[in-house]
């Protein structure tokens, strides 16, 4: 006969082995959030390690966005709003990335780098904070 906390131990072992798929689908319902986040990130001039985005605008660039009423003080990667526009999310089975479709992807990552792309450590402690409810849920819902 198993004990109560035996019959725990193997409720939690079934949880352990599904937590992956149960983050991720966490995570997807938070995909709009999510990318608030990164484009916040790029707004305030931050790549997703938190760096300054750079090189700086060229002095014909910062001519154009002053005409726009547009900060010319940090790089955001946005002018029109289409490449933050075309943001997505895609998932795997433990990871999650995001992209964009905008024509002007490759070009902007391979001038700013890949970071401009991903999460500042407190973005995701942001995330974890949005998916913990659910997790939670799940893991009571499994050992109840």
């Amino acid at each position: 006969m198993i004990s109560p906390y035996g019959n725990i131990l193997v409720k939690l072992h079934n949880f352990e082995k599904k937590l992956d798929k149960i983050l991720i689908d966490a995570v997807k319902k938070f995909e709009a959030e999510i990318i608030d986040m990164n484009t916040a990130q790029l707004d305030a001039g931050s790549d997703g390690e938190g760096n300054p985005i750079e090189p700086a605008y060229t002095g014909f660039t910062v001519a154009i966005k002053r005409s726009k009423g547009q900060p010319t003080n940090r790089v955001t990667l946005k002018d029109e709003g289409d490449f933050q526009n075309a943001f997505f999310m895609n998932t795997g089975a433990n990871w999650f990335a995001l992209g964009s479709n905008d024509s002007k992807t490759q070009k902007l990552e391979r001038k700013y780098g890949k970071d401009i792309f991903g999460l500042t450590q407190e973005h995701i402690e942001g995330v974890k904070d949005l998916i913990r409810p659910d997790v939670v849920a799940k893991l009571k819902a499994y050992i109840l």
